[in-house]
């Protein structure tokens, strides 16, 4: 039978039985009936085989319009099927009824035709389609001829050679760029496996160098699935490597790169777009002032961290991996921030058209603004900038005067603060692209009382979060001008200057406004004696434990052999004014933080 022809007659058929057989259904339990009792009750039972008939019916049509095998003789055996239920159901109720079994008769002497004439009907058309076929067409004999291929004379057009990238085949050159290698920390790893299950080297079996393999690729499995789940993989790497399981909820990150990757990732694995920021962010190694320089790894230690002080035995888990992913993007949205700020171009030394007078600082600030910047967020920073409230310019006056008596001035003068804002000239207000709710903007003064010749001024919200040489300038919301306008806002309930005892110091910390801590932590092996308190708001005692953590680490692992945090006091007040912290490897400083507190 030909299976792409769709014969009308068998549609026919099908239709006509299945109305016909639901009737015969319906007429074989009302036949069978007195109609004695509740009517209503045979009538139900009636509509029943009736809706049951033409269900069949609909299912029998989408299979007719899918398979066309078998169809029409499925129907009717379900349709008589349904038909003896009927008539069992009138007996059971109503006693035996002649009526109801000449009537079920018909419909199966009817059943028996309809059948009778598709086998007919089929067995036709299927000689007709027979007779039609080619002598091509029909099966073969035995003795089938032999047939000589012959090459064509004319050369055929070569067809296009199509290449299609095997999956779990890994592209060629890859392992030029890795950053992450097996080989690199296996001994590492080994060691640590060998210390925490209490084994040697000697005694370990494939199973353990399986384990070994996974726990190697763990830390870096937390960022490579943090790529796959925000696509920033690279078309490449797609190419080759199926990433779905990544995306699963009981996903095996680790087990992935040890599989797939062969126990190695390379930088040519993501985007282009974010290879900036595994540049700052996974492969930073050398250390800077004010940060630890591995930033990735500093992130997820302190989420792993643990009283073994292991770095790579630690499984894999999803409560971890929603820590460090939420690290992972406030790292990555600082990192856009700060491209956003190098590459917007305000504070190069271009004029501008744009001026406003500003009597807070008695001179004309030209105006350079990001593009973009919606008409009431410009003109809100332009005149807080212009006309600063009073307990602004007070505030601006305190830390500018504290800024240039610690740079230094190559003329000295003496005054309030007020005196120094009247010394800046030439100045300029800056708004780049705001990120949340808050107003910010920069401002740049020349100051040629200063070595660094210009001044730099962020401002929030009216609060001065920094002020810097225009050289270190950065984003109002860059991660240190956000930890700093966080600790502004922690300290808006305290005097600070009235901390001036340990007596006021322990009640500020009873009533939330600042944190108890220890200047030097046990972890170095110094007394914690009642001079180690240390109190500082909740900002920096989160930073200052994130450090000692970092600190910990170091110590430990020998990157570090000495420990050091000093804090800065001013005006008798208990909270410091400044936080230093470094680590040193000999007489060289390896790590260093410096936290501006108040």
């Amino acid at each position: 039978m030909n299976e792409t022809s769709k014969p009308l007659w068998k549609f026919v058929f099908l239709i006509a039985d299945s109305v016909l057989s639901a009737g015969l259904a319906a007429a074989s339990f009302i036949a069978s009936t007195n109609f004695t009792g509740d009517k209503r009750k045979y009538a139900l039972i009636a509509a029943s085989c009736f809706i049951v008939c033409l269900i069949i019916s609909l299912i029998s049509i989408i299979r007719y319009k899918n398979e066309r095998k078998g169809v029409i003789s499925l129907c009717l055996g379900l349709q008589l099927f349904v038909l003896i239920l009927a008539f069992t159901a009138a007996k059971f109720l109503n006693g035996f009824s002649l009526s109801a079994m000449i009537v079920w008769a018909v419909g199966v002497i009817f059943e028996g035709a309809i059948i009778a004439g598709y086998v007919i009907q089929q067995k036709k058309l299927d000689e007709a389609e027979y007779e039609s076929e080619t002598p091509q067409d029909k099966p073969s004999e035995p003795e089938e001829p032999v047939i000589e291929i012959r090459q064509p004379d004319i050369p055929q057009v070569p067809l296009k050679q199509v290449t299609y990238a095997k999956k779990d085949v890994l592209y060629a050159g890859r392992e030029n760029d890795l950053m992450f290698d097996y080989d690199k920390v296996k001994d590492k790893v080994t060691e640590e496996y060998c210390l925490a299950n209490d084994k040697n080297r000697e005694a370990l079996g494939d199973y353990d160098d399986m384990k070994i393999r996974n726990y190697a690729c763990t830390p870096v499995s937390y960022l490579f699935m943090w790529a796959a789940r925000n696509g920033h993989l690279s078309e490449r790497l797609l190419e080759c490597i199926d990433t779905k399981p990544l995306l699963a909820d009981d996903a095996e990150p680790a087990a992935f790169i040890r599989e797939k990757l062969k126990c190695q990732v390379s930088s040519r694995d993501f985007a282009d777009d974010i290879q900036g920021f595994l540049e700052d962010y996974y492969r930073s190694g050398s250390t800077v002032s004010g940060d630890s320089g591995r930033k990735f790894e500093n992130d997820y230690y302190i989420q792993i961290r643990n009283p073994w002080k292991v770095y790579y035995c630690i499984d894999y888990t999803p409560d971890i991996y929603k820590k460090v992913e939420e690290k992972i993007e406030q790292a990555f949205r600082n990192y856009k921030i700060t491209v956003e700020w190098d590459a917007s171009g305000l504070m190069d030394e271009t004029d501008s058209d744009e001026k406003r007078y500003s009597e807070t600082f008695e001179q004309e600030l030209v105006i350079c603004k990001a593009p973009g910047l919606y008409n009431d967020y410009f003109d809100k920073c332009v005149t807080q900038a212009c006309n600063m409230p009073d307990s602004l310019v007070k505030k601006l006056s305190d830390k500018l005067k504290r800024f240039l008596q610690n740079s230094e001035m190559t003329v000295k003068f003496s005054g309030d603060g007020r005196s120094f804002i009247n010394k800046l000239h030439s100045g300029r207000l800056i708004i780049p692209p705001p990120h949340g709710g808050d107003t910010a903007y920069v401002l740049l003064f020349e100051a040629d009382f200063i070595m660094e010749d210009s001044v730099c001024i962020v401002i929030r919200e009216n609060e001065v979060i920094s002020i810097c040489p225009s050289a270190d300038a950065k984003s109002p919301w860059e991660y240190e001008n956000e930890l700093r306008y966080s600790i502004i806002q922690s300290l808006k309930l305290t005097n600070v200057k009235d901390v001036d005892s340990l007596g006021k110091a322990l009640r500020s910390y009873s009533d939330g406004s600042v944190e108890q801590t220890v200047i030097v932590p046990e972890f170095t092996g110094a007394p914690v004696p009642d001079e180690n308190r240390l109190f500082v708001p909740l900002p920096v005692a989160e930073l200052k434990n994130r450090n000692d953590i970092i600190a910990e680490k170091m110590l430990s692992d020998g990157s570090a052999d000495r420990y050091e945090c000093v804090p800065v006091y001013s005006d008798g007040s208990f909270i410091p004014t400044d936080l230093n912290m470094a680590l040193y490897k000999g007489a060289q400083k390896v790590f260093s933080s410096k936290v501006s507190v108040w």
